[in-house]
């Protein structure tokens, strides 16, 4: 079996909920998708309109992005998928 690797985004309002996914072979690329994702999501999202320390959450890893203020909220993460 091979591995893939899914790099997820969440954004939800409090009401609705939207998804978007990319997919690349290694995790050195997904790594790369993800920084490039979130820095993206923090320069024209709703997270510019704030500062770090006013959002209620706030984590940015290699591997993980999630900015939250009240109901709004924006993940990214990988994960790892077996393919045939």
């Amino acid at each position: 079996m091979k591995s893939i690797y899914l790099i997820n985004l969440e954004f939800c309002d409090g009401y609705d909920r939207e998804y978007e996914t990319k997919a690349t072979t290694t995790l050195k690329k997904a790594k790369k998708i993800l920084k490039d994702w979130a820095t993206k999501e923090k320069q024209t999202t709703w997270i510019n309109d704030y500062k770090m320390e006013e959002l209620d959450n706030y984590e940015f890893s290699e591997c993980y992005f999630d900015a939250q203020l009240n109901e709004l909220r924006t993940t990214i993460w990988i994960k790892k998928q077996q393919i045939e």
